[in-house]
């Protein structure tokens, strides 16, 4: 197909898969592809020079989340579109200061299904009673899956740094924020299927050299990574053993080597 437009929003690019999404781009544009790509992580400055002599416009601005970045560029006269960004960046950027943004991502969480509440939200409708029972429902299965997962914690020293690993499938941000108050520097959360989410505790953690290691990436303050389970991994964190955890001490402590020879 020729003429069509690609938006690539909210997705950073890794040198482990870089040469191939180029050659992917690359292949677009030689269909006459219009390619956007709009993020807000931290980018390799090579990269960043490759993909934006490919595509027709690419905007990193770490200032902003994604949402924000897309509302301008592409429904800057939108009133839908703008309330989207702002409710986006008050989770993306973890204010937590508009008690909406806080009840829809706790809906998303919950299995509501996503491309419903899309079509609600792309309308203009925020809110309605549905949306209240599934966030009281995920209020209650949140406390229980809190109190399951603070009882599977596993905390490791490294150097001056503890490290708490959380073996659930519970939303980093939940658990987060009650182990940084207990002095936990880095928190991981590994889910059955292998896939980390990284928060700090502590404002002098930078995440992105670590979840980096962990075939991720992110922000300084909240990232992701996976662990690559095969399916006897997946087998065997179901039933409460999970392998491979020791990369995610392995990891910080490389990176923490790093950033000494860096300084």
């Amino acid at each position: 197909m020729k003429g069509n437009i690609l938006y690539i929003t909210d997705l950073g690019l890794n040198k482990d898969i870089a040469l191939h999404v180029l050659t992917y781009l690359k292949e677009l544009k030689s269909r006459e592809w219009r390619i956007y790509w709009f993020d807000h992580h931290v980018w390799n400055e090579d990269l960043k020079v490759n993909v934006s002599l490919i595509v027709d416009k690419l905007i990193i601005d770490r200032s902003k989340c994604a949402a924000e970045i897309t509302y301008e560029q592409i429904l800057p006269n939108d009133e839908i579109a703008k309330e989207l960004a702002q409710l986006a960046r008050d989770m993306d950027f973890w204010l937590r200061r508009i008690e909406l943004s806080v009840k829809l991502s706790k809906v998303l969480s919950s299995g509501f299904d996503r491309y419903k509440l899309i079509s609600m939200l792309a309308e203009g409708e925020f809110w309605n009673s549905r949306l209240e029972e599934v966030y009281n429902e995920a209020i209650k299965r949140e406390k229980e899956l809190l109190k399951k997962a603070l009882s599977r914690v596993r905390k490791v020293k490294v150097n001056d740094l503890t490290i708490a690993i959380v073996k659930s499938n519970i939303p980093a941000g939940l658990i987060a924020d009650i182990l940084a108050k207990e002095g936990v520097d880095i928190i991981a959360v590994v889910s059955p299927r292998g896939t980390v989410s990284l928060r700090r505790g502590s404002s002098r953690i930078n995440l992105i050299p670590i979840a980096e290691k962990l075939n991720g990436g992110g922000h300084p303050y909240a990232a992701g990574g996976n662990l690559k389970y095969n399916i006897i991994d997946k087998i065997l964190a179901k039933l409460g053993y999970y392998r491979k955890l020791h990369l995610i001490i392995e990891a910080v402590k490389t990176s923490m080597n790093e950033a000494k020879l860096g300084n």
